[in-house]
């Protein structure tokens, strides 16, 4: 009886204590789970957060190809409102252009308009490029002829501003640097940016890159200077005419 009565304890104890490894392998289980769930959940929550920068850098790209169009129709605008200040309806105008002349295919010109009924004359500097060539060789057959090019129209005291700001910037180029430098101008006017860096590897010194629009212009700095000249030529003749 005795024997028989430790049989029954030895079996409900195992039976027990197998129930009880049953369920430690199933809570484990469960935990292994539930880790590899919250693992899962922060790789997607990763993504999301990737996917989700990828979406407002490509916003961000298309708000600044929104920005340039804006930049380029407000500029035609503003070219527009300057130079057709006198062109009302039923007024006979008389347009010259007067170049100065140019460096690295960037031409400075002097456009006038004249109101042949009350002889007000309007005059201002004019900065174009011409894609050269080689350049629209690579353009796409059905591209504007107006996209070929750059047209910046300035007041005498827009081309004041530049001609101090070149100034500076051609005394700053004169030195050189223990460190790569960079120098960067914006025109009031938009369109029109100067960036000039200094390299300390490689070929060493100042470089220029003039830019129009969407035209890049690499420039030394003895033709920013000639560029600079030309600039301060036609303010004379503007200012001496007026």
């Amino acid at each position: 009886m005795k024997k028989l009565l430790f049989i029954t304890i030895l079996i409900v104890y195992a039976l027990t204590t197998f129930g009880q490894n049953n369920q430690q392998n199933q809570q484990n289980q469960n935990n292994q789970q539930n880790q590899k769930n919250q693992q899962n959940n922060q790789q997607n929550q990763w993504q999301n957060q990737d996917d989700q920068m990828n979406q407002n850098g490509q916003q961000n790209n298309q708000m600044n190809q929104n920005d340039q169009q804006n930049n380029r129709m407000n500029q035609n605008g503003q070219q527009n409102n300057q130079m057709s200040q006198q062109m009302k309806p039923g007024t006979l105008i008389e347009k010259t252009f007067v170049e100065i002349g140019s460096v690295k295919d960037i031409k400075v010109m002097i456009v006038s308009l004249k109101n042949l009924s009350t002889s007000a004359t309007e005059k201002s500097i004019r900065i174009q490029y011409n894609a050269p060539a080689n350049m629209k060789s690579d353009l796409k057959s059905d591209t504007k002829k107006e996209d070929l090019s750059a047209i910046i129209i300035l007041d005498t005291a827009e081309t004041a501003s530049i001609l101090t700001t070149f100034k500076t910037l051609l005394t700053t180029m004169a030195t050189t640097r223990a460190t790569y430098t960079e120098l960067s101008y914006r025109c009031c006017r938009g369109g029109l940016e100067i960036d000039a860096n200094y390299y300390v590897t490689g070929e060493k010194g100042w470089k220029v890159l003039f830019k129009l629009d969407r035209f890049e212009v690499p420039m030394t700095s003895d033709e920013l200077n000639n560029f600079s000249t030309l600039l301060t030529k036609g303010q004379k003749i503007i200012l001496e005419k007026k």
